[in-house]
């Protein structure tokens, strides 16, 4: 299962801001294992000028997990991490895409059984 996640930049925020805290959240996500987690690339425009056909995306990472199951942990450490960092995470997984702010832990767990129940669903 492939899990895109997109940190928000603020008002103002240079790319090379966005590109650290994506940078420090990804290395989090790797340390604690929850999956395989490496920038997140789109194909080129056509006509841009890049010697390989894709664009890393600032600010954005792309987690695989090997089950659905993992997803739950995955949440939780997101919110830790937006809790520390103070920033906002859009995530996209199977065609389910929603926007994480700054929650308090009763919110946490009902927003992450609204996300596992929307892919339930969708599945």
């Amino acid at each position: 299962m492939d899990v895109k996640l997109f940190i928000e930049q603020q008002p103002g925020e240079e790319s090379g801001d966005l590109s650290e805290f994506a940078d420090d959240l990804k290395s989090e996500l790797t340390h604690s294992g929850k999956g395989d987690v490496d920038l997140l690339f789109e194909e080129a425009e056509p006509g841009a000028p890049v010697t390989r056909g894709t664009l890393a995306v600032v600010g954005a990472l792309l987690v695989r997990l090997e089950e659905v199951g993992r997803l739950r942990d995955l949440l939780h450490s997101l919110f830790n991490w937006m809790t520390r960092t103070d920033r906002a995470v859009e995530i996209s997984v199977d065609g389910v895409e929603m926007k994480l702010t700054r929650a308090t832990p009763e919110q946490q767990q009902r927003i992450i059984q609204a996300v596992l129940d929307r892919i339930a669903a969708d599945s």
